[in-house]
């Protein structure tokens, strides 16, 4: 896209009405730059001009000042983001010195210094009289039929269209000088020293020489026969030539047909893949990133699946319970609250078990004499021993007091009961009822770890009918739950960045619709496609190279002979033309010999004819006329080949650029004008008419008002500026001085809003001594300065 210049400000110290005149910090968008009349405000705008595309003409300057008077100007702005400061000093020299004027430009954008040179490159090549042909437009120079007559005056549409350039002017003007140099004048006679006066006079001159007597006729014959002779031998010498480079182009066509074959395989096999595709290229280009988004994705995919793959597993561990899953069931302070309980629970369970065998123990042995012996002795011991070890495991898991205290009373009973077996006293109680007693202890303490158990499973909301009162490992299918809702939230993490890995994998092979796992495998045929191509087309250079170098390159946009020799010969054809042609060489030496000497003979004999000086004079007269005619047709000639030229340039950009240029026209006067509708074009290029459609009806561009031509003439710049502009690397500004000087207050307004709309692609400076004007300007968007 092109670049915006924009004028932040100027100091012009020296330029004719315009010196002394500063401006600084313009704002983006459009100026309107107002100053009473003779404060120069026509100076500042053309000193701008000249420092943008300057140098100018001699006449230029000369509006502004005095011979060898200097001039000094600077503006500052912008280009590219880059600040920009151009300051000139250019002097009008007398005309006894060498060239028009002197000029001293220094110039700095972004810090590097440029010279007018580079400057003019930077902006594209445009010179002073194209922007000011294009880009300045000005209320004095209104395109109009100078030269009318009757109801129908000359087209206007070609000096609007080119910009105070008319080529088809230029083409007529050229005419009439070609004509007046071959003389032809519409029935008046020729001039003198044209081709038609210079024709008369060779043709007296031709009588005379034909009037000269006797020998002179056979000096004019054999005149006659050393010229065909001297063509003849020409011919002969050229066909001779022709024959020896036919020759070198065969033997250099039989030693290039390896090379050649080479380079036909090499274009065979290029015609023969399919070329890439700009996506492939782009691929290409990117291979590194691509090749890290599919393994991202690969990446996120193949953990996706790990975890896919676990949940069976963990499905299976999580049993009944496997819907379970929830943030409030599996926290870890709900599973080791239930661990806790559930270890309390075993414990009590086993104490529970101890007594209950204690108890039938207790029963069975309730016959036993008092005084017992060896066995009652055992069994006692054997039930303390029990007592005792229960006693110390829940003393040690649970701490709990009543239960120790509980459990060492029942072991202090049982090894007093058995060491009261010892001896051979009654006993004072019943141990039956004791072991009951202690069983139903321990049974209740069981029962109550139970519940506890069970309520912490529920309050970590575990239904009533899904907890088993005989289960003791539930605090593992807890922990089975927790790892199962990390492997879910995981999947479903995974999912979404599969998906993202996914859609940025997509959008690297956008416009193509892939699938993201077959990502790889279009790569990799993008990339073959794009390198396969490359080499051969690489292989395609370096043959065509090759054979260039054995039989040489295209003339005049022709292959040499030697290569078409290749391609219409096999090589016994080649040597069979080669034997031809060196048969054909020794008569082609024998014809050039002859005719030379033929030649001699003739000019000796010429040489041996008197021929006496009024003869010659006349000859000599003669030839002096033919050759003044050869020049004058030369320049005449080239006159017409000028026309012809500037009419088709001429035509071919009219071809090429009307219909933009006159849409966008018509898009910008309607805006303006509301009662036209349209502008349209009727007739071929050097005669083609502006038609200007509306409700009050349809009018030729050189039948409307001043106003009307005013408004075309600026409409049309800028729409050429706008189709040009796609060809220059630069936006450059619009400076406009006073164009609306002719139109009334209704259009005027309406030009200035339109304005404003065009200042989104060029800055416009616009010049008025109206202050009105100003006024109307600043309404419609613009940014005022009063010169000072």
């Amino acid at each position: 896209m092109a670049d915006r210049l924009e004028i932040t400000g100027w100091d012009v110290q020296r330029w004719g009405g315009g010196s002394d005149r500063r401006a600084n910090d313009l704002p983006t968008g459009w100026t309107v730059v107002f100053g009473q009349n003779e404060e120069g405000k026509s100076s500042v705008a053309a000193a701008l001009a000249w420092l943008l595309a300057g140098p100018g003409s001699r006449r230029e300057l000369q509006r502004f000042g005095l011979t060898d008077e200097p001039f000094q100007a600077s503006l500052y702005g912008t280009l590219g983001g880059e600040s920009l400061d151009i300051a000139v000093s250019p002097q009008v020299l007398s005309r006894t010195s060498t060239g028009d004027y002197s000029e001293t430009l220094t110039g700095d954008l972004g810090g590097r210094v440029i010279n007018r040179a580079a400057l003019r490159k930077i902006l594209g090549g445009i010179r002073h009289h194209e922007y000011r042909s294009y880009y300045w437009v000005d209320a004095e120079r209104i395109p109009e039929d100078k030269e009318r007559t009757g109801e129908v005056g000359e087209s206007l549409f070609a000096n609007i269209a080119f910009g105070d350039l008319d080529p088809f002017g230029w083409a007529e003007t050229l005419k009439d000088t070609s004509d007046e140099n071959f003389g032809k004048r519409e029935g008046k006679t020729a001039k003198k020293g044209s081709v038609c006066h210079l024709a008369y006079d060779a043709g007296l001159a031709q009588l005379r020489l034909t009037k000269v007597a006797g020998y002179q006729k056979e000096w004019a014959r054999k005149k006659v026969d050393l010229d065909d002779a001297e063509k003849s031998h020409g011919d002969a010498k050229k066909a001779r030539e022709k024959c020896k480079t036919e020759i070198r182009d065969l033997d250099t066509a039989l030693k290039a047909r390896k090379t050649f074959d080479d380079f036909k395989k090499a274009q065979e096999t290029l015609a023969e893949l399919d070329p890439p595709t700009p996506n492939d290229r782009t691929l290409k280009a990117s291979e590194t990133r691509v090749r890290d988004a599919i393994q991202h994705f690969k990446s996120a995919r193949e953990a996706l699946e790990l975890a896919e793959g676990r949940l069976p597993n963990e499905e299976a561990e999580c049993g009944p319970w496997v819907d379970l899953v929830g943030d409030d069931i599996s926290t870890q302070a709900r599973i080791k609250g239930v661990g806790q309980a559930e270890e309390r629970l075993r414990n009590h369970r086993i104490v529970l078990s101890g007594a209950r065998e204690h108890a039938n123990a207790v029963g069975t042995a309730a016959t036993v004499e008092t005084s017992g012996g060896l066995r009652t002795l055992l069994a006692s011991l054997g039930i303390a021993c029990v007592l005792a070890l229960a006693t110390v495991v829940a003393a040690a898991v649970d701490g709990s007091i009543v239960l120790t205290a509980i459990l060492g009373v029942s072991t202090a009973t049982s090894l007093i009961a058995a060491v009261w077996n010892l001896r051979p006293a009654v006993r004072s109680d019943d141990p039956a009822k004791v072991a009951q007693d202690r069983l139903a202890a321990v049974e209740s303490e069981a029962e109550g770890a139970l519940l506890t158990r069970n309520q912490r499973l529920t309050d970590a909301g575990i239904p009533e009918d899904l907890i088993d009162d005989e289960d003791m490992f539930t605090k593992d299918r807890l922990e089975a739950l927790a790892t199962l809702r990390a492997t879910r939230e995981e999947c479903t993490r995974l999912v979404g960045k599969v998906e993202e890995k996914a859609e940025v994998l997509q959008n690297l092979f956008l416009p193509m619709q892939i699938e993201a796992t077959s990502a790889g495998e279009v790569l990799g045929l993008a990339i073959d496609r794009v390198e396969k191509h490359l080499e051969a087309t690489n292989e395609s250079t370096k043959r065509s190279l090759d054979l260039r170098d054995e039989v040489g390159g295209e003339v005049g946009g022709k292959k040499p002979k030697a290569q078409q020799f290749l391609e219409e010969n096999d090589d016994a054809q080649l040597e069979r033309l080669r034997d031809g042609k060196n048969d054909q060489l020794p008569d082609l030496e024998l014809s050039v010999t002859t005719s030379g000497e033929t030649v001699d003979e003739l000019k000796g004999q010429l040489q041996q004819i008197d021929s006496d000086e009024d003869y010659l004079g006349s000859e000599a007269d003669l030839e002096g006329k033919r050759a003044a005619i050869r020049r004058r047709t030369i320049i005449g000639l080239a006159d017409r080949l000028s026309i012809q030229l500037l009419e088709h340039t001429a035509s071919t950009h009219l071809g090429d650029n009307t219909g933009k240029i006159v849409k966008r026209a018509s898009d910008l006067a309607t805006k303006v004008a509301a009662d036209w509708s349209d502008i349209r074009t009727v007739g071929d290029d050097s005669e083609k008419r502006l038609i200007v459609e509306g409700p009050n009806g349809n009018f030729q561009d050189d039948l409307l008002s001043t106003g009307g031509r005013s408004l075309l003439n600026l409409t049309f710049r800028l729409a050429t500026i706008n189709v040009e502009a796609k060809r220059l690397p630069v936006l450059l500004p619009v400076i406009l001085d006073d164009p609306f000087v002719h139109l009334d207050d209704t259009r005027r307004a309406a030009a200035f809003a339109m304005l404003n709309e065009f200042s989104t692609a060029h800055q416009i400076l616009y010049f008025t001594c109206h202050k009105q004007h100003a006024q109307m300007a600043e309404a419609a968007g613009a940014n005022r300065v009063d010169l000072h």
